[in-house]
């Protein structure tokens, strides 16, 4: 019967440190940040006062907060912290374009690959800046520390890099899409003067040329000329501070494997069934 205990009470604790995973623990570079997912806007705003609301005039103070409350960091990047009843859900992490911005990428990339596996792809649209529309890759990730989450990456020169960290789940709750836009898409709805501009630019898609840098094309390998970047692309499918990512290699932090939330409260409450159940019974047969 103790034994049961034991058990019943660790699965319990295992299934509340499920639903509290850090920053640190989904986006390994951003160490130390202790800043845990399901974080009420109260207490983060302690913690983080000079986070900026820019609806907060439009909000009413008895509705639950939702929505966005965006840091400026000492580099120069910038974090929106998403919150949904009152609770941090995710976040979207953004740098400006640097001389090593490209280092950051294979820095970041190289980190999720050690923590998530490899990602999906695809391809979206980014506007230039002296007119049209590039075709850039973007690749998701899904940590295996809670596979409810999804981390985006794109980077560009021009714009620089993106992480976006959200849960799934809750996203297709509220009819969020969270896959990137297709390239046709961004193009559909670009200006009409970004449409008409075709001067040349010089967006580098950095996001791509890591991917090309980590797994050389197979034509490469076999001594034969390579066919562009273009080819190669077509795999299947924040604070970032120079003192992190300085010499491109990332040290994870430890990764703990835990359960899904959406299913793993219902196994803990079954559990406890289960464990009344039994001692009902044991009591009955003294």
């Amino acid at each position: 019967m103790k034994l049961l205990l034991v058990l019943c009470g660790t699965l319990l604790i295992a299934q509340s440190r499920a639903a509290s995973a850090t920053l640190e623990e989904f986006l390994p570079w951003m160490a130390p940040n202790a800043l845990a997912i399901g974080t009420s806007v109260a207490d983060f705003k302690k913690d983080h006062p000079q986070a900026l609301d820019f609806a907060e005039s439009e909000r009413k103070p008895d509705v639950p907060f939702k929505g966005d409350l965006t840091e400026a960091l000492p580099d120069g990047s910038f974090i929106n912290y998403v919150f949904v009843e009152d609770k941090l859900e995710g976040l979207a992490w953004s740098t400006p374009a640097s001389p090593k911005t490209a280092e950051m990428v294979a820095a970041v990339r190289k980190s999720l690959l050690q923590t998530c596996g490899e990602p999906t792809s695809g391809t979206t649209g980014r506007i230039k800046a002296h007119g049209g529309v590039a075709r850039i890759v973007w690749e998701e990730y899904r940590p295996t520390i809670d596979k409810n989450y999804l981390i985006t990456l794109k980077a560009t020169s021009e714009s620089g890099m993106e992480v976006m960290l959200i849960n799934e789940t809750e996203a297709k709750k509220r009819g969020i899409k969270i896959t990137p836009r297709t390239y046709e898409e961004v193009a559909q709805d670009a200006p009409p003067a970004a449409q008409s501009d075709k001067r040349a630019s010089e967006l580098v898609d950095l996001l791509a040329a890591a991917r090309v840098e980590a797994q050389p094309s197979k034509s490469m390998e076999a001594g034969t000329p390579d066919q562009g970047k273009g080819d190669a692309l077509q795999s299947k499918p924040s604070p970032l501070g120079e003192s992190n990512l300085g010499n491109s290699s990332v040290t994870p932090t430890k990764q703990k494997q835990y359960s899904s939330t959406s299913w793993s409260w219902w196994l803990a409450g079954l559990s406890l069934v289960v464990l009344v159940l039994i001692a009902t019974v044991l009591r009955k047969r003294r």
